[in-house]
């Protein structure tokens, strides 16, 4: 069985700068699920696919 790591992360707790930053180092860290702010969604998507 492949293992697997994730994290939980609520980008709306983080600087927006910061975001791109965070998404690489867990990437590189090597994590393979971020569950990521489902309150904060419509933040991140404003509109429908934007």
């Amino acid at each position: 069985m492949k293992r697997a790591l994730g994290v939980c992360y609520y980008p709306e707790h983080w600087e927006e700068s910061d975001w791109v930053t965070d998404a690489a180092r867990m990437a590189e860290v090597g994590l393979t699920w971020v569950r990521i702010g489902e309150f904060a969604w419509s933040r991140m998507e404003p509109t429908y696919g934007q």
